[in-house]
């Protein structure tokens, strides 16, 4: 079972990873990010 355990962990590990990299993109055009460190915002 401890494989199982394993496998959620890597792959909500992967997911969360993959959410911030797609916020972190998409924040310059939705806004949804709560980084205002992006300079981008301009429009």
């Amino acid at each position: 079972m401890n494989l199982d355990e394993d496998e959620g962990k890597r792959i909500i590990t992967f997911i969360v990873v993959a959410v911030i990299i797609f916020s972190l993109i998409t924040s310059p055009a939705e806004g949804d990010g709560g980084d205002d460190n992006i300079p981008i915002i301009v429009n």
